[in-house]
């Protein structure tokens, strides 16, 4: 507030000072500004609630949107009793049995050259072209009278690498070998040197075979098969056999339902602590004289009903589905698997639930995320319903995020209503301010007049006396 104000009234006695407009204006402060401001107060403790409870809500649906839907149900376990053979399959394979005896392995074709008596030693007696042919493939090797052992397997493996592999081993002393392995098993892979010029050492031309190419021989549930690989990938689609040993294997492959159980646990923990929120936050306490933020609010009593409702209620699209529980309850819901106990504590038996999952996975499954009609029609589970129910509350448009919303919005309407009656308040005691001012002058001047006129009339009278 400009200028001062020292004091307002009849002869100076101070009835209104500047001190006593500013306790006026506290005041009214006090009554006007202060209840909005603790109305802020009260909304932004709404709105960090509102924040935690929406966080709360994320979490579930995250539980709820993974066991509602088909990911999680696709992980298996793949065993193996025996050395026969190991097995590698993909996701979403069907759980399934079968049997693995391996009678012979698919091998490469080998052969080595007759004896050199140096790596360094040449191979060829004249400038030429010689043709390697592997299966089907065939490669052309230029070769010329300076071309040693070690060179002759170097020109190998640059140009016909990725159908066969040339080194030159030491035998025993003064005994070296050109040895060459086809990259590829089978019966089809042998190995032909074509030398038309006869320009190379008939130690490469006459080399002989210490490994045939052959094809795998197995029994799969004791029907022959054989195969160019020990790699088997087109018996069954997702899966891989990659035969190792002549023996015999047993395969199981079996649906992993610990990601389900896991799932299962979190989306407990996740109800039970957004619940536990929810009730403090619309209960109150009398006894500790507490009220909880959203005491008596409607949203969050019809969003804490609902959830229960999808949970615990009967659902005619599941009722023979529901079955797959032992003990059901009205709700669909097992009591023995899950459990609702006084205190809204929900418990998940993790035994049973393995136990009665294990009796019939499709149903479990249909029961959890979804079934389909004969007609095709997708009938939703109970956490793809519950997921859904999430997705209409915390999605972008949602009844939840509409509230918290509401929330900022009330927040921002209050901050704005309390700038203005402050500015009201601060115009108005300004102004009260300069006309007391004013007329804390006019007074000033007419005591000065009053006084001069008094000391006359006393001045007079002691004349006269």
């Amino acid at each position: 507030m400009a200028g001062t104000l020292s004091s307002l009234g009849i002869g100076s006695s101070g009835a209104l000072n500047a001190e006593t407009i500013e306790k006026l204006k506290a005041n009214d402060v006090t009554l006007q500004i202060d209840p909005i401001k603790a109305k802020i107060e009260n909304f932004s403790q709404k709105n960090q609630a509102y924040d935690l409870l929406n966080s709360l809500l994320s979490t579930m649906s995250g539980s709820t949107g993974s066991i509602g839907s088909d990911l999680l149900y696709l992980n298996i376990n793949t065993s193996v009793t025996g050395s026969a053979a190991s097995v590698n399959a993909s996701s979403g394979v069907s759980p399934q049995s079968f049997s693995l005896e391996v009678v012979d392995l698919a091998t490469k074709e080998i052969q080595q050259s007759d004896q050199f008596a140096s790596e360094t030693a040449l191979v060829a007696s004249a400038d030429g072209t010689i043709n390697l042919s592997v299966g089907s493939e065939s490669f052309d090797i230029d070769i010329t009278t300076g071309t040693s052992l070690e060179d002759l397997a170097q020109k190998i493996n640059d140009q016909a690498g990725s159908a066969v592999k040339a080194q030159v081993l030491n035998v025993a002393e003064g005994d070296y070998r050109l040895v060459m392995t086809s990259v590829e098993t089978g019966l089809d892979q042998d190995i032909t040197v074509t030398d038309a010029g006869a320009i190379l050492s008939q130690n490469i031309t006459q080399a002989t075979a210490i490994q045939e190419g052959s094809d795998a021989h197995f029994k799969y549930n004791g029907i022959d098969f054989t195969r160019s690989s020990n790699l088997i990938d087109d018996i069954i689609t997702g899966v891989e056999i990659t035969l190792e040993d002549a023996g015999t294997s047993n395969v199981t492959i079996e649906q992993n339902i610990d990601g389900i159980v896991e799932e299962m646990q979190s989306f407990v923990t996740a109800y039970n602590t957004l619940f536990k929120e929810l009730n403090d936050s619309l209960t109150s306490d009398v006894e500790n004289n507490s009220v909880g933020i959203f005491n008596g609010d409607n949203t969050l009593k019809n969003l804490a009903r609902e959830i229960n409702k999808i949970l615990f209620s009967t659902d005619s699209n599941n009722d023979s589905l529901a079955g797959f529980f032992s003990n059901v309850n009205s709700s669909g819901l097992s009591q023995t698997a899950f459990n609702l106990n006084e205190s809204g504590t929900l418990t998940f038996n993790e035994n049973v639930f393995r136990e009665k999952y294990n009796e019939d996975p499709s149903a479990a499954e249909a029961f959890l995320k979804y079934s389909t009609n004969e007609d095709g029609t997708q009938l939703d589970g109970l956490f793809a319903r519950l997921d859904n129910f999430l997705d209409d509350q915390i999605g972008f448009d949602g009844s939840f995020t509409k509230f918290g919303d509401n929330l900022n919005t009330q927040i921002t309407n209050l901050e704005d209503e309390a700038i203005r009656a402050q500015e009201l308040i601060d115009s108005r005691y300004d102004t009260m301010f300069l006309r007391f001012a004013a007329y804390d002058r006019i007074i000033g001047s007419l005591e000065r007049q009053f006084s001069a006129l008094s000391l006359q009339i006393e001045a007079a009278i002691n004349a006269k006396n």
